[in-house]
């Protein structure tokens, strides 16, 4: 039922972003397979480009702008991806998740993805990170973009903090004042595109829009300077 669900999906975002009143632009999520990639796994390039390009021609059929390539961990699953967007003619974005140390699972860092990103034949409009661990260690990954000289539009997307099991159900930590913080460092670390992932709510996203409104811009942040600002606004044991 792949394309199926991915067709009616990107559909109904269509018809909701028909009636904001405003241009809004509709991407649709394309997530990591689940599988190890060969070498180390079963899955090659080849079947993984088939399973991409299946979804990416539903999503556009239903009305998607952009493909939202995302929470990926290795660049062979990277360039499979990549080589969907290209045979269903769509623009992408593409997002690695980080692990804490600035690797993803699979060990790739962000100068490795930007090198990769370089070298792709139908190269993204923006990428990034999302996911992870929390804010500040996406930022501080994301950093690794910024060294790395590509100079394509950035990408940040963490979770609205660490989950944990309350009353029989998922919360995260990162309140929306948090993330209005985190929005507005990475504003200020030059990157265009800034959401939220797991956790987030649209209180955290009206939180962010208004702190990106009003908050002056400021200079480009350490990472002492990230670390400390995330963790005031954390507060007491956080």
């Amino acid at each position: 039922r792949v394309a199926a669900l991915n067709r009616a999906a990107a559909r109904l975002a269509r018809e909701a972003a028909a009636e904001a009143g405003r241009a809004v632009i509709v991407a649709g999520s394309m997530g990591p397979i689940g599988e190890i990639m060969a070498p180390m796994g079963r899955l090659t390039e080849a079947e993984a480009t088939a399973m991409f390009t299946e979804q990416a021609q539903a999503l556009k059929e239903g009305g998607a702008d952009v493909l939202w390539i995302e929470t990926i961990s290795a660049a062979e699953e990277m360039r499979a991806a990549a080589r969907a967007a290209q045979a269903a003619g769509m623009p992408w974005c593409g997002m690695m998740s980080f692990e804490p140390g600035g690797r993803s699972m699979m060990g790739v860092t962000p100068p490795q993805l930007a090198s990769l990103i370089d070298r792709l034949p139908h190269p993204p409009l923006a990428y990034g990170a999302n996911c992870g661990t929390g804010p500040a260690e996406l930022l501080l990954a994301v950093a690794g973009f910024a060294a790395s000289g590509n100079e394509r539009p950035l990408i940040a997307k963490p979770n609205a903090g660490v989950p944990r099991y309350q009353d029989g159900g998922l919360i995260y930590d990162a309140t929306p004042e948090v993330m209005a913080e985190f929005a507005v460092l990475a504003r200020d670390m030059g990157i265009r595109i800034i959401g939220g992932c797991c956790g987030t709510t649209p209180a955290h996203l009206a939180a962010m829009r208004d702190a990106l409104v009003e908050a002056p811009r400021g200079p480009r942040p350490t990472p002492e300077h990230i670390s400390a600002r995330i963790a005031d606004a954390m507060g007491p044991g956080e």
